[in-house]
């Protein structure tokens, strides 16, 4: 894995790594697929540049670890991502508020499961979305524990509309 895509700080839950989320992503993004026999799930990429248009999901996370987990898409990631979770056509407009309802499900699912591994007994938020600026490089946070930038096998090597993210932020 290469330093500018991944993040692990010295707090980091030991259950949760970069991998383990890439993973989760991966799992997700293959349940929801139009073609199941085909490995394109995303794969392992950098970040999103600065200035750059996001949506962002981020979904807290609560009990014997304390922390929020944070999904940032660019537009036509997002747009992706929604076309295949909400099976819509090629020719279809996917809406600002669906893409970002799509991220707010994803931050769902991704945060239950992280949940289950570093907050036993504990409890999730409700996911909340918007659109935001991306900043240089990962999350600055001194409370980052994880992070992970991805992007699909099959687009263009820097292709940054393809990129998204997942952070695990220590609260």
């Amino acid at each position: 894995m290469s330093e500018t895509s991944v993040v692990t700080g010295p707090d980091a839950p030991t259950a949760v790594t970069a991998e383990d989320l890439l993973g989760l992503v991966g799992d997700l993004w293959r349940s929801v697929s139009a073609d199941p026999e085909v490995d394109d799930a995303p794969v392992e990429a950098g970040w999103h540049p600065a200035g750059s248009r996001l949506l962002r999901s981020t979904i807290g996370i609560e009990g014997s670890w304390e922390g929020d987990l944070v999904v940032s898409c660019a537009p036509l990631a997002a747009e992706r991502w929604a076309r295949a979770m909400l099976a819509m056509d090629e020719d279809e407009v996917v809406g600002e508020a669906d893409a970002l309802d799509v991220l707010a499900e994803i931050a769902n699912v991704v945060g239950g499961a992280v949940k289950a591994h570093c907050a036993a007994g504990g409890r999730l938020g409700l996911p909340d979305a918007d659109v935001v600026e991306a900043h240089d490089g990962p999350p600055a946070a001194p409370e980052l524990l994880v992070a992970v930038g991805m992007t699909w096998p099959d687009a263009p090597l820097g292709d940054d509309d393809a990129l998204f993210s997942l952070a695990l932020i220590s609260r």
